[in-house]
């Protein structure tokens, strides 16, 4: 502030200042001036007009309407809790900023859709082996690839499947078949 101004400590009707509070009438440092009972003072930012914070101002939307702010809040959690849920967040994971990424990420999807596609497709300035290769990004980030590898040890041929006895044939379906402890399928006929 120059040193023309003065901060003057207007309370608004609707402020809210607790029995016992005073006020701060030092250097102004942009902090709330009001001073609770016990001593401590207000850390939050001032409004230039009431030279307190919008709470004790009166001024937020909590001290308007504390109970339409309530269900704001109820609300945006219950949001957080679903996309949470949906992205397989855990509370573990939460603070990782990947995380957090792909949280914002589903909040803005369509834009980041509209920004993926329109913008390969809709940009002037990319020739159209470009475009084509931004969509094919476009779709491999949307549907990647899967595959999968699998081991199995099998006879190479007929000749040594039968020459297998009855007992190797049942150990090596209990191989593939069996249970994480490797108990064997109920493989003896009836």
């Amino acid at each position: 502030m120059s040193d023309d101004q003065e901060l003057v400590l207007r309370l608004p009707e609707s402020a809210y200042i607790p029995e016992g509070a005073t006020f701060y009438e030092g250097e102004d440092d942009g902090r709330c001036r009001l001073i609770r009972a016990d001593g401590r003072r207000c850390g939050a930012a001032r409004t230039r007009a009431y030279g307190l914070c919008g709470a004790h101002a009166g001024t937020s939307m909590v001290t308007r309407d504390p109970a339409g702010a309530a269900r704001l809040a109820a609300q945006a959690r219950t949001e957080r809790k679903q996309r949470r849920l949906l992205l397989g967040v855990t509370s573990r994971q939460a603070a990782d900023p990947r995380m957090l990424v792909r949280e914002r990420l589903q909040e803005r999807r369509e834009e980041a859709a509209r920004a993926v596609v329109d913008g390969v497709l809709d940009d002037g300035k990319l020739s159209g082996l470009q475009r084509q290769t931004g969509m094919l990004a476009a779709i491999e980030a949307a549907y990647p690839s899967v595959t999968a590898q699998l081991a199995v040890d099998l006879p190479a041929n007929a000749e040594e499947a039968a020459a297998l006895e009855w007992e190797q044939l049942k150990a090596l379906a209990a191989s593939h078949l069996g249970g994480s402890n490797g108990e064997a399928v109920l493989l003896d006929p009836a």
